[in-house]
């Protein structure tokens, strides 16, 4: 399986690492990370879309059937556990992406 990741967090992190303010990684660039670099760009991408956890979602309210809690999405209708997705949901207000609360950091 594949792991997907921000390239371009992952470049500005190796700029800001190893290269400090020595060059801005054009093609006259003499920085080792050059190749990298361009490795890293030509990558293919993965078709994916950003989904949201019942439990972080505006729509998904905690409830319980037959003794076990789930999750009721009022948008779709559907029970869910804490950790099932999907893609119409829609983060909290006050949450990052990692489903933390904003103070919460």
């Amino acid at each position: 399986m594949s792991r997907p990741i921000d390239a371009d967090a992952l470049i500005a992190n190796l700029k800001q690492k190893y290269c400090g303010n020595c060059c801005s990684l054009s093609s006259e660039c003499d920085c080792s990370l050059i190749d990298d670099i361009k490795d890293i760009n030509s990558m293919p991408t993965i078709d994916a879309i950003e989904v949201v956890r019942c439990k972080d979602c505006q729509y998904g309210h905690v409830t319980e059937i037959l003794g076990e809690t789930c999750w009721y999405c009022g948008l779709t209708g559907y029970f869910n556990t804490e950790d099932g997705y999907c893609d119409k949901g829609a983060k909290r207000n006050g949450q990052d992406d990692e489903g933390k609360g904003v103070n919460e950091k």
